[in-house]
């Protein structure tokens, strides 16, 4: 057993003033909780209240004779629950209550020793003194912390006090974090220790809480208090309220996101050169003494602003309260991500809203061209280069002046999707500046002029900053170019023999690969003789695609069927050429062609 046992709990309806608010309660019995871990007690122990009430005139209003049956089934992590009827609070209205409990020892009428006594107020006041603020858990809602609430590796749960008038340096701030399994077992309380420091004062003081405390006291409680000691030694030490908390996901739904007007999820600094000032609804149920901690969290190496808030009867009234946030401090945090939320807490209540996660960024717009160094210049934004120096690929560079971010993804587009040429492509992550067109993206736009763009993707922002087109033309592949097609069977560069073609089964021409050879590529081979023209590969409509064997082998083969050589007159001419299209059929290259004499 222990000595002394501890205080009755009224979780939910004890509020921040240390009353129970009638108008709250409504019709409802008051559920309280009696703490008996550790007594082992069997089912149909009897649990005695000490219930020791004071109207507002003095008239007495004890319960003191009640017995309760003690049922294992119905323990929570708050303890063996004991209610009391609504009637009997409605007497007590403006009035006090010390309540306390014992329990029966073996058989008979033998008592535990009495509990620590709850002192508490009924029904609101005119006007109170507030207690100390209570502890909030930034990740806790509706008197719940979720064991299973942050899904990210390595992040953990904080813990935040709000500051307390005439904060000085010296005081220490100790802060109690007592879990309970679900059984109602105790751990080890957890206590963390602050000297305050000046950069404390006025400020909200933090404790980072290990994702693995929740998991020993899963489906059970915690206890959070704290204590201040001040830093002189002759004050007295304030003990803060208790705040308990369940360790389970809440039921209800958090409290809706801060709005930021005209933002959605990226925030230009430069708009509010004079601060951002947000007003935020209040949230239900709001009652003078609540204490608000507004966090804005940020990523990375950003700066975090915590602004903690007292609410009294104005704000209440109002129906909604501001937060400020200079224009320093969303400067200091270009380029990362911040998380806005709030949390409200009294004794007994307590709730946590949606996060609105901004990218802070300054604006940016790309205004400069992107530099194509090989290009010869042909006035601001535009240029040409050669077909047979692009074909390995085009260089494509960020100019210097135009600023970038390590978090900045870069990359190259050209022309607009769905048009033909169009290629999208990042930058190979050795330089954010150093992009390229490879041969494959420059192959459609040979002889074209094509629109040349850089892409900045800013982190956390799903809309590229694109910069202005840069008008890049092409030259044109030239037949000279490209190596005439040859005939390989019978090998000849001349002459082309009747018999020779006729004992081949045919005559065999075949195309090397020319500048820009890819898979895909359309290419016609045309035999013209006696102003007839016979197609060796393709129609006259569109040509054949170089296959995935032919690309590896870097050349294409047509035949030409004997029976058309051995039509042909002897000293008669046969021109064959190839028709090459590199933008999928819309142009081709007519090359050179080979000119063969007819023997026998």
């Amino acid at each position: 057993m222990r000595n002394p046992l501890p205080m009755p709990v009224i979780p939910q309806w004890l509020g921040a003033d240390n009353t129970i608010d009638l108008d709250a309660l409504g019709s409802l019995a008051l559920e309280t909780f009696v703490d008996v871990e550790d007594l082992n007690l069997a089912d149909g122990t009897l649990i005695y209240p000490n219930w020791r009430g004071c109207g507002a005139l003095g008239d007495g209003y004890d319960d003191v004779d009640s017995e309760v049956v003690f049922e294992n089934s119905k323990l929570t992590p708050y303890g063996f629950p004991i209610t009391f009827s609504n009637a009997e609070l409605k007497k007590l209205d403006q009035g006090t209550v010390f309540y306390s409990f014992s329990y029966e020892l073996g058989s008979g009428n033998t008592r535990s020793e009495e509990s620590l006594r709850r002192f508490f107020y009924v029904g609101k006041r005119a006007g109170w003194v507030p207690l100390m603020s209570v502890v909030q858990m930034r990740e806790g809602h509706d008197l719940h912390l979720d064991p299973d609430g942050i899904p990210e590796v390595g992040t953990d749960y904080t813990a935040v006090i709000p500051p307390y008038e005439n904060m000085r340096p010296g005081d220490v701030v100790m802060f109690t974090w007592a879990g309970y399994e679900q059984n109602g077992t105790s751990l080890p309380p957890r206590n963390f220790k602050i000297t305050l420091e000046d950069k404390h004062l006025g400020q909200a003081l933090e404790f980072i809480i290990t994702k693995g405390w929740l998991q020993f006291i899963r489906n059970g409680r915690v206890e959070l208090s704290y204590t201040v000691t001040y830093a002189n030694s002759g004050r007295p030490v304030t003990q803060s309220p208790m705040q308990i908390l369940k360790i389970s996901a809440p039921a209800t739904d958090k409290l809706p996101a801060i709005v930021i007007p005209g933002v959605s999820n990226y925030l230009d600094p430069g708009q509010y050169l004079n601060g951002l000032e947000l007003s935020v609804d209040n949230y239900p149920a709001m009652l003078a003494g609540d204490s608000i901690v507004v966090s804005a969290i940020a990523t990375r190496f950003g700066k975090n602003k915590i602004i903690t808030i007292n609410v009294d009867q104005a704000m209440v009234d109002r129906g909604f309260f501001n937060v400020f946030y200079d224009y320093e401090w969303l400067h200091s945090n270009s380029t990362v991500d911040v998380n806005f939320s709030y949390q409200f807490s009294r004794v007994g209540a307590n709730g946590s809203s949606v996060s609105l996660k901004v990218n802070i960024n300054k604006e940016r717009k790309l205004e400069d061209y992107p530099n194509v160094p090989e290009a010869t210049d042909e006035g601001v934004g535009s240029g040409e280069i050669s077909a047979r120096l692009a074909v390995n690929g085009v260089k494509v560079l960020i100019p210097d002046i135009v600023e970038l971010f390590a978090s900045d993804k870069t990359q190259v587009r050209c022309n607009q999707e769905g048009q033909l040429g169009y290629y999208l492509g990042a930058s190979d992550g050795a330089s954010q500046r150093q992009l390229a067109l490879p041969m494959s993206a420059v192959a459609p736009n040979v002889g074209k002029s094509l629109a040349l763009y850089y892409q900045v993707i800013v982190d956390g922002v799903d809309v590229p900053l694109v910069s202005p087109a840069y008008t890049l033309k092409i030259g044109e592949l030239l037949p000279a170019d490209i190596n005439p097609i040859v005939c390989t069977q019978p090998k000849t560069s001349v002459n082309l023999s009747k018999s020779a073609v006729l004992a081949a089964g045919g005559a065999e021409f075949t195309q090397s690969k020319w500048p820009y050879f890819l898979q895909g590529q359309l290419v016609k081979v045309l035999a013209t003789a006696n102003g007839q023209t016979h197609y060796l590969r393709g129609t006259s409509a569109v040509g054949e695609a170089v296959s995935e064997s032919e690309s590896v082998g870097g050349y294409v083969i047509a035949k030409l069927s004997s029976n058309i050589v051995q039509a042909l007159a002897i000293s008669s001419e046969l021109s064959v050429r190839s028709h090459i299209s590199l933008d999928g059929g819309e142009n081709y290259i007519i090359t050179e062609p080979i000119e063969l004499n007819i023997v026998a």
